[in-house]
C-alpha cells in the first residue's frame, strides 16, 4: 500500500508572534521567510509587544532585532514605541559580549604565551565566528582545554579573579575524576561572567557522544580574540 506524502499546516497553527520569530529570529532569513515577515508585518494590529516578549524569553531577540533594523522595509514598518527595544536588545548583547572579551582576552593572552591552546565553543564560538556582531547574547563562556593544561588554565583565571564553582557535594578533586568540567566564575559591576571550562563534552559514563579532546584541538579554527 503506497503511503501518502504528510501534509504540513505548521504556518496556520502558529500564532503571528511565533510566525515572525521563526521567520526573522535568525541568521540569514531567506527570501521565503522575509516575504512571510513583510506579510505579517502589514497588519497594523500586529502584536508587537507578545512577539517581542517572546523573542526575549527564546533569547533571539538580539538577532531578531538585527534583521528588522539593517532593512529599510522592516524597519519603517517597527512602531515608534518599539524601536527603542530594538535598539535596547542589540545594546545588551553588544555590552555583555564586550565585558566576556575584556575580561578574558588578557587570560587568553597569558596562556598563549604559555603555549596552552585553548577552543572556544558553543555559544563562544558561534558568536566569535558566526553571528554578526551584537546579535548574539552571551549567556556564559565555553572553553576547551586539554586536561593536562587544567593547572595553569585554572591559574589564569584565578589570578584574574575568577572563583572556581563546583556542583553540590562536588569537589575539585572529584571533579576532574568524575565529570567534564568545572565552572569558573566573576563578578564585574553588577553582572555576573561564568565560563565553563571542558576537558571533555560530555561526562565520562555519555561515551556514545563523546569526541575526543585533542582530535577537537587539532581542528579547531585560530582566531584572533578581543
Amino acid at each position: 500500500m503506497e503511503r501518502s506524502a504528510p501534509t504540513y499546516q505548521l504556518d496556520t497553527e502558529l500564532l503571528p508572534e511565533e510566525q515572525l520569530l521563526l521567520a526573522m529570529g535568525k541568521i540569514d532569513p531567506s527570501h521565503h521567510d522575509r516575504v512571510v515577515a513583510h506579510d505579517l508585518l502589514e497588519d497594523p494590529n500586529y502584536p508587537w509587544q507578545k512577539m517581542l516578549a517572546l523573542a526575549a524569553a527564546h533569547r533571539v531577540h538580539p538577532i531578531l532585532a538585527h534583521n528588522l533594523e539593517i532593512d529599510d522595509s522592516f524597519r519603517s514598518r517597527v512602531p515608534a514605541e518599539f524601536q527603542g527595544s530594538l535598539r535596547a536588545f542589540r545594546a545588551q548583547a553588544l555590552m555583555r559580549n564586550a565585558l566576556y572579551r575584556q575580561t578574558i582576552a588578557p587570560i587568553v593572552q597569558r596562556l598563549t604565551a604559555e603555549n596552552v591552546p585553548l577552543a572556544l565553543m558553543k555559544g563562544a564560538a558561534l558568536t566569535e565566528t558566526v553571528f554578526p556582531r551584537g546579535t548574539r547574547l552571551l549567556n556564559d563562556f565555553d572553553v576547551l582545554i586539554n586536561k593536562s593544561d587544567y593547572p595553569k588554565v585554572t591559574a589564569a583565571f584565578v589570578d584574574a579573579g575568577f572563583l572556581k564553582r563546583f556542583r553540590a557535594g562536588a569537589t575539585e578533586s572529584s571533579e576532574l575524576a568524575a565529570y567534564h568540567q568545572v565552572g569558573l566564575v566573576k563578578r564585574v559591576g553588577e553582572t555576573v561572567l561564568s565560563v565553563d571550562l571542558h576537558w571533555l563534552l560530555y561526562p565520562p559514563e555519555q561515551a556514545f557522544c563523546q569526541i575526543d579532546t585533542p582530535t577537537l584541538m587539532a581542528r579547531s579554527q585560530r582566531i584572533t580574540f578581543g
